[in-house]
Parts: structure tokens; C-alpha cells; sequence
């Protein structure tokens, strides 16, 4: 029931960087990010949802272990981003690179979220600049 990657996945002897989406469970900014880089291999949990919380949240987290950079983006409509907050914690803890996009129009994740984010921007296009140079470095 798990969904496996490689930290950096090969494809036909092509090493790619794997990205972890999180946050909200709208669309739109998942789908502009998976647009804009094709040659990314992305961990979407929305593509993998399952009403079981404990099934999904230890894919969730398997999945993050298997990332290279979560990129995380809360939106105006998410409610709480526990989720998001808890994700990007256990990602820092794993020493992984993370990007967050605080979209939320409040300063409700002052803490812990954007204490722990290693890139913290409000606006998306800059969020994909340095997506686009942490993919190039890594």
C-alpha cells in the first residue's frame, strides 16, 4: 500500500530530483508546479488519498522520508494547515530542504511553519524561482 520512491529517482539512467507536494487539497498550484517541471519526478498524496488517516498519514510520511524537497503551500481556503505544519516539521527533522509558499493572508503560522521552512515566501512565482534553483543544485 505504499507508494515508494528513491530520494533520487532513475529513470533510463537519468537521475531525477523527487519533490513531495504538500498542503491543501486543491489542484490548481499542484498541477502549475508539475507543469512547469517536467523532469521532476513529484509525490502528489492527493493522487494516493485514502479515507483511512492512519494508512495515509504513514504514506504521507514515508513519502517525505523518500523526497529530496517538500514543497509546501497553504492557501487562503485551508482551514487549519496541521498537516502542512506537521509535514514540514518532520521533513526539517530529516534534514530535508523545504520551500513554503504562506498564501494563508494571516500571520496564524508564524509558528511553527514558517520556523521551520528552509525558503518561507508569500508569493508562488518566487516559490517556483527557488524550487527551480534547489532542483539545478541538487
Amino acid at each position: 500500500w505504499l507508494v515508494r520512491h528513491n530520494a533520487t529517482s532513475r529513470i533510463l539512467g537519468v537521475i531525477m530530483t523527487t519533490v513531495y507536494l504538500s498542503g491543501g487539497i486543491r489542484r490548481e498550484w499542484r498541477n502549475s508546479v508539475k507543469e512547469r517541471f517536467k523532469d521532476v519526478d513529484f509525490i502528489d498524496p492527493m493522487e494516493t488519498y485514502t479515507p483511512y488517516a492512519s494508512v495515509y498519514a504513514w504514506r504521507n510520511l514515508q513519502s517525505i522520508t523518500d523526497c529530496d524537497i517538500v514543497f509546501a503551500c497553504i492557501e487562503p481556503t485551508n482551514h487549519s494547515g496541521i498537516g502542512l505544519s506537521f509535514e514540514l516539521g518532520y521533513a526539517l527533522a530529516l534534514g530535508k530542504h523545504t520551500i513554503f509558499i504562506d498564501q494563508s493572508g494571516t500571520n496564524r503560522f508564524e509558528y511553527p511553519a514558517n520556523a521551520v521552512a528552509s525558503y518561507v515566501v508569500g508569493d508562488f512565482e518566487e516559490a517556483m524561482a527557488i524550487l527551480e534553483y534547489a532542483i539545478e543544485v541538487l
